[in-house]
């Protein structure tokens, strides 16, 4: 994750703050039927890991989510004390994990209300341009919005991300997969799907 990437989620945060504020404003059994023995514990078998194999999960217990990335990437150091991972395998990948307070109770039903917020983060940053449409998404059982999209880099270059904001309660909990230089939309995407879906809503 770049340190222009990382001042820009910084700024986006400050908006966050002001636009929530403007927001708050406005099987049956049978009885007779004798249960099966149990299994001696022995034979018992372990329930499956969420973690795919080479992966390392990551539980925030404020926020009460998880998520879990490969295991040869290693955590970087963050300021933002929101950011609550930050790990890469140096510049070409990345996750960030953001949890932070909304300042008001987001649902499925009301999930609309907090479109023009989540646009506006996006837009924060003018270099922005974006790959797909923006989407509607449900992911660990709590719902927001998806954007992917390019931004510009040091260097000349370009990076893309894959950009999700989630509600749960009052607060927001922003994914973000990073790669660095762009590349095919569909390697960012396959990393972004890899990643997301080991996130659950419930830690």
């Amino acid at each position: 994750m770049t340190k222009r990437t990382l001042l820009a989620l910084g700024a986006a945060a400050a908006l966050l703050f002001v636009a929530a504020v403007a927001i708050g404003s406005a099987v049956v059994s049978d009885p007779d039927t004798k249960p099966s023995p149990s299994p001696p514990p022995q034979a018992r078998a372990a329930p499956p890991s969420d973690t795919p194999a080479g992966f390392e999960r990551f539980r925030d217990d404020r926020a009460g989510v998880s998520i879990a990335y490969p295991r040869d990437w290693r955590r970087l150091p963050a300021d933002d004390p929101d950011v609550r991972l930050l790990v890469g395998d140096g510049e070409r990948q990345s996750l960030l994990l953001r949890d932070a307070p909304v300042g008001l109770r987001v649902t499925r039903e009301t999930l609309p209300s907090v479109r023009d917020l989540t646009d506006g983060l996006v837009r924060s940053d003018p270099s922005v341009q974006l790959s797909a449409p923006r989407r509607e998404i449900v992911l660990g059982d709590l719902p927001g919005y998806r954007y992917r999209y390019t931004f510009a880099a040091a260097g000349g270059r370009r990076g893309a991300h894959e950009h999700v904001f989630l509600f749960k309660d009052d607060r927001m909990i922003t994914i973000v997969v990073q790669t660095l230089p762009a590349g095919p939309p569909a390697r960012l995407s396959a990393l972004f799907e890899r990643v997301a879906g080991t996130f659950r809503g419930r830690a």
